[in-house]
């Protein structure tokens, strides 16, 4: 596994290099390898974007480990917008994701119509992550899709995390397709597979190496 430190020439401060380490730690046979310059991604998380992150969670969501809940969240752009705005770019442009917001609480809830409640598989384990953690992740990866589209890096045929072809549209698509095959009489048939395991270049220290390839603006790496 491969973590970034500023390459050379890059204008840093200590403080950046510290929070990289502490933010990602090494384990064994890791190296830290070098990033492109200073990215400029960070410029581009504007008041829309937080609030389109933000906006887009339900209030009645539990909050993490840090009991920080969307709700509260708001009340506090509110009050004091330019400080949330500076935090999530500061994270951004140093790449260090803050230990809180990578907290999350995990939850054992009852199976609803169970009559034995003493089994385990009678219930069931959620996740709840800290609140401006997943703030921060759709900021993130709404950057990363519009970057995608810009230097068209995405299939034609790519659905999810597009505006226009979500997940939905591939599902509507695809029984489409069905409907059309039987009514010529044909018989369909769908094979799902596993994206990761199928195509290695979704694997994350491969996945940074075809960022760095690309010239992917290094606060999205």
């Amino acid at each position: 596994m491969e973590w970034g430190l500023p390459g050379p020439g890059h204008v840093t401060c200590d403080r950046a290099v510290t929070r990289r380490h502490e933010s990602f730690p090494l384990n064994n046979c890791d190296h830290y390898f070098k990033l492109h310059p200073a990215g400029s991604a960070h410029t581009r998380i504007t008041e829309q974007a937080v609030e389109r992150a933000l906006f887009s969670q339900a209030v009645q969501t539990e909050p993490g480990p840090d009991t920080l809940s969307f709700g509260a969240i708001r009340l506090l752009l509110r009050w004091d917008k330019g400080s949330i705005i500076r935090r999530i770019r500061a994270a951004s442009h140093m790449g260090g994701y803050p230990a809180v917001w990578k907290r999350a609480s995990g939850v054992v809830i009852r199976k609803p119509g169970k009559h034995d409640y003493t089994k385990l598989k009678a219930y069931r384990s959620i996740s709840l992550p800290s609140c401006m953690g997943i703030v921060f992740g759709k900021i993130t990866a709404e950057l990363v899709a519009e970057k995608a589209v810009r230097r068209g890096l995405w299939s034609d045929r790519q659905c999810t995390s597009r505006k226009g072809q979500s997940a939905i549209d591939a599902v509507a698509m695809m029984v489409d397709r069905v409907h059309a095959a039987w009514t010529n009489g044909h018989i369909t048939g769908m094979l799902l597979m596993d994206i990761k395991a199928a195509f290695p270049s979704v694997t994350k220290d491969r996945l940074v190496n075809l960022m760095k390839v690309r010239q992917v603006d290094r606060d999205l790496i």
